[in-house]
């Protein structure tokens, strides 16, 4: 059957281009146990030849500031471009189908977004776990993080409890933290290198390997998401249930380098209990944090 676009439908057609996009990158040390009840929660159940183990205990956090988000598509982009910003924290995980090669995929863990296309868009095409939210930015340059995450939440469980909009994630840059002296062509060993510090024992000899290798999403690594879709007569059920996996590609670099020390608070609440899911601090200092400024595209997903 083919897809109907009723008169208001916020989702264009891919592909999509991003053009003058900050990124803002750090490492936060994270249990493995939890990181892997929390993979095998969204990407193990699904289908018994399909399997994904956590590569590396340093979980990534990465705002991305969008200038102009579009849709390529002959039909769509004529209605021009719409401004995004999206924070989200990013396991690297290891695995895919048996019988084919593994490879190393991000599975976003949290993600929050300003744009209602993005939002619909994000978790129906591909199947991103996007939540609302409003980023209040302070920041001074491309290499200032600070950033408050405001989203409608239930700060505590209760049948009374009204959702309210709180700060569920801050960031703050350290007074006089200075950048770490890295060339720009060594920022991939800088970013690599928290990541690899933090890689299990049991990884297999391929999986160590390939984590010499890793890139941030958005910057050519694929992504693996739980795509899914309730029945709408039985809601305990699935209508859609499937593992589906898509690269972002850069299409053009601007600069980047190490930021300075940064600071980062999560408090849990009842709706987003983030460092209890992720067994983190929700009081931490970034590891190894950088920013790039850059342009990507995203085209259509495959299934896994």
């Amino acid at each position: 059957m083919n897809y109907i676009h009723q008169p208001g439908d916020p989702q264009a057609r891919p592909p999509y281009t991003a053009q003058n996009v900050l990124m803002q990158g750090g490492f936060l040390k994270a249990d493995t146990a939890s990181l892997q009840k929390l993979v095998d929660l969204v990407l193990n159940q699904v289908d018994p030849d399909v399997r994904f183990t956590v590569a590396t205990d340093r979980v990534l956090f990465a705002g991305l500031y969008e200038a102009k988000m579009r849709s390529a598509d002959p039909q769509d982009a004529k209605f021009g471009y719409v401004i995004e910003s999206d924070i989200g924290l990013w396991i690297a995980t290891w695995g895919g189908r048996k019988g084919e090669a593994p490879g190393l995929r991000w599975m976003p863990a949290f993600v929050f977004v300003d744009s209602v296309t993005a939002l619909m868009t994000g978790r129906e095409l591909y199947g991103y776990p996007k939540q609302q939210g409003r980023m209040i930015r302070n920041a001074v340059g491309d290499p200032d993080f600070t950033v408050d995450l405001k989203v409608i939440c239930f700060a505590a469980p209760g049948p009374n409890q009204p959702a309210q909009s709180l700060t569920l994630l801050e960031v703050q840059r350290m007074a006089g933290g200075a950048p770490a002296s890295v060339e720009l062509s060594a920022l991939a060993d800088y970013i690599r290198g928290p990541v690899i510090a933090g890689a299990p024992a049991s990884n297999a000899p391929d999986a160590a390997k390939a984590l010499g290798g890793l890139v941030p999403p958005f910057l050519g690594m694929p992504m693996v998401f739980l795509r899914q879709m309730r029945d709408v007569a039985s809601l305990d059920a699935a209508q859609v249930q499937e593992i589906a996996t898509v690269t972002v590609q850069p299409t053009h670099t601007a600069g980047g380098g190490p930021a300075p020390a940064h600071h980062v608070t999560f408090p849990d609440v009842a709706s987003f209990p983030i460092a209890s899911t992720l067994g983190c601090a929700s009081d931490v200092d970034f590891e190894a944090p950088f920013w790039l400024r850059m342009d990507f595209k995203v085209g259509v997903g495959q299934r896994i």
